[in-house]
């Protein structure tokens, strides 16, 4: 089963979460949206989730402006994902040549 990356981040319902060490998965895990059940304010609450899980970069097609600016305040690299990717394992393959998204580029 492949599984698609989504377009945005509060409506994921569960993240994985890959560790690498020069391009080689080392370790991975899954975890459920602890927002996915909220109506609002998920982006601002998921937000909050890599900082608690030791998550140095986030691959991203869309994001707001208060989800952008608490992931780089918390040091958190955003990458821009590009939209013909379709898979996770494909996205994977890419991330060290993504490159890293700023507020202009939103």
């Amino acid at each position: 089963m492949r599984s698609k990356p989504p377009m945005h981040l509060g409506e994921i319902t569960y993240y994985i979460f890959i560790e690498l060490e020069d391009g080689t998965i080392l370790n991975w895990n899954v975890d459920e949206n602890p927002a996915a059940d909220l109506d609002r304010k998920k982006s601002v609450r998921i937000a909050e989730f890599p900082e608690s899980r030791s998550i140095g970069l986030v691959p991203v097609r869309d994001i707001g402006k208060g989800s952008f600016h608490k992931r780089h305040d918390s040091f958190v690299k955003l990458l821009n994902m590009p939209d013909d990717v379709d898979d996770v394992g494909t996205l994977n393959d890419m991330v060290s040549e993504l490159s890293v998204r700023t507020l202009s580029t939103e």
